[in-house]
């Protein structure tokens, strides 16, 4: 982002007040952008300021009035991508402003990452709270053979209210429990056929949405939506009764919040976690005799 300014065109300070900016900027969701550069978010500063070298002491180089330069790269992902530009705060019609944004470049999409999980005794825990919303919505693309398998579990502290998504005898399932009460929906596609599969489940207090490569099944009811802080991916409790997940999980959004598989899944590498496309099949060459047809299974393989 590069703002050069002449002949008295202002920034972040408009005519001589310090509170009103000159420019700014919208982003995706109308959020305005008060700062410029590498500057933290709605800070109205830009770059020289986060080491005192501001013309004048302001917070920018061209609100000093002189002609100057302010630029610097804006990486707060919350403010981007710029979508509209305003400006204003010229002084007099001689006023000059010359400005560039751009490009937009990405790295580190984490959103793409493939875990693969290959012990269905393991798990991966992180904090997400869920207190006041209405809805409860997420979606996963997910990869498995296992009939039955538990996919992640968002719970209370206490664990004694939650949402879970499970697979059961190859059907996906979404189990809601609160205050002692238990409701499911269950989806009529089978999905343990190692394929990736999009599936998407949504809550709110009138009905329940479960979806599978976008084909519906709709449960409507009356829903107490409960209070979760704790999501569990796999294995719900740390006994070895194979309950847990075995496959692959990419794309996970949970209430409009992409979960960062990768960087949890980096925690436990080669403890039955696994970043990327990993098969047993894969590791073992396929050890099937006789012309046999290996199945993949990511805690193992059968051969058939």
């Amino acid at each position: 982002m590069s703002f050069k300014c002449a002949k008295d065109q202002k920034l972040m300070k408009y005519l001589n007040d310090d509170k009103r900016p000159s420019v700014w900027y919208t982003t995706r969701n109308g959020q305005q952008g008060l700062q410029w550069g590498n500057t933290p978010p709605f800070s109205r500063m830009c770059p020289c300021a986060l080491n005192n070298s501001c013309k004048l002491n302001l917070k920018c180089n061209c609100d000093s009035g002189e002609p100057s330069l302010d630029e610097g790269i804006n990486s707060n992902i919350q403010l981007l991508p710029i979508l509209q530009l305003f400006i204003g705060g010229g002084t007099n019609s001689q006023s000059l402003a010359n400005i560039s944004i751009g490009p937009l470049k990405c790295s580190g999409n984490y959103i793409s990452e493939i875990i693969t999980f290959t012990d269905r005794n393991q798990r991966l825990i992180t904090s997400f709270n869920f207190n006041n919303s209405k809805t409860f919505y997420t979606s996963i693309n997910i990869k498995l053979t296992h009939k039955s398998l538990t996919i992640f579990t968002f719970t209370s502290t206490n664990q004694e209210r939650w949402f879970q998504l499970s697979i059961r005898n190859g059907y996906l399932v979404g189990q809601i429990v609160n205050g002692g009460l238990i409701n499911e929906i269950i989806s009529d596609i089978l999905i343990n056929d190692n394929n990736w599969h999009l599936i998407s489940w949504e809550v709110d207090e009138q009905k329940q949405i479960l979806s599978v490569d976008y084909k519906e099944k709709i449960l409507k009811d009356f829903y107490i939506l409960p209070k979760t802080s704790i999501l569990i991916i796999g294995s719900r409790t740390y006994l070895s009764d194979r309950s847990g997940f075995a496959g692959q999980l990419k794309h996970f959004i949970l209430n409009g919040e992409y979960i960062r598989l990768g960087q949890l899944a980096k925690k436990l590498l080669g403890n039955g976690i696994q970043l990327g496309d990993w098969g047993a099949s894969k590791e073992n060459n396929g050890k099937c005799k006789n012309e046999g047809i290996c199945e993949e299974l990511y805690d193992g393989f059968k051969c058939k």
